[in-house]
């Protein structure tokens, strides 16, 4: 609710005005609605995914939504923590 809202692309917008680089954290790929609400807000998304928790079938679906809705796939980054 809160990322539809006209606040959240206020806030967004600046804060792209205002650093080189903004980075919008959210929840688990469980949420894809929401990771595409941020992505298509943003422009793009970098997809982090744990060493020991993520499987390829949910991460690589996450992919092909993403780009089957115009966002950019800045990169994917493996987190091994």
């Amino acid at each position: 609710e809160l990322l539809s809202r006209e606040e959240f692309g206020t806030l967004l917008r600046h804060a792209q005005r205002s650093f080189d680089l903004v980075i919008v954290d959210s929840p688990s790929s469980s949420q894809h609605v929401d990771i595409e609400i941020i992505a298509k807000a943003t422009g793009s998304a970098l997809i982090v995914s744990s060493e020991d928790r993520t499987r390829l079938r949910p991460l690589s679906a996450l992919k092909d939504n993403l780009a089957n809705s115009g966002v950019n796939i800045a990169g994917i980054v493996l987190n091994a923590a």
